[in-house]
C-alpha cells in the first residue's frame, strides 16, 4: 500500500509540475490542503505534528522537515487560507473547493 501511495504522490507532483511549473514548495501545498480538508474545519488550530504524520502515512513523504512545513503554512497564510495567532496557524477558509482526493 505504501508503494502505491508513493507512486501516486510522485505522479501527482509530476502532473502539477508539468501543468503549472511551480517551485518545489508550491508542489506540496495540494497535499497539505488535502490533509487540512480531511482533518480540520474553519477556526481549528493546525497541529503541525499531525500534518507531518499524515504526509508520511497518506502520501509517503518520510521525514518531512518541520522548517519546510512552516514555509508552506506561511504561504497558505499569505493566500488567506490560514491565519497566525499566538504562533499557531488557524484555518480561516473552507477548503472544499481546493481539496482533491
Amino acid at each position: 500500500m505504501n508503494d502505491d501511495n508513493a507512486l501516486i504522490s510522485t505522479a501527482v507532483l509530476t502532473a502539477i509540475w508539468d501543468d503549472q511549473h511551480k517551485d518545489n514548495i508550491e508542489l506540496i501545498i495540494p497535499f497539505i490542503i488535502n490533509i487540512i480538508y480531511n482533518n480540520y474545519k474553519v477556526d481549528d488550530v493546525i497541529d503541525e505534528e499531525l500534518i507531518i504524520k499524515q504526509l508520511k502515512n497518506k502520501f509517503c513523504f518520510n521525514k518531512f522537515p518541520h522548517a519546510i512545513l512552516k514555509i508552506i503554512l506561511n504561504r497558505m497564510k499569505k493566500k488567506k487560507i490560514l491565519k497566525l495567532e499566538n504562533k499557531k496557524f488557524i484555518v480561516v477558509e473552507n477548503l472544499v473547493k481546493d481539496s482533491k482526493e
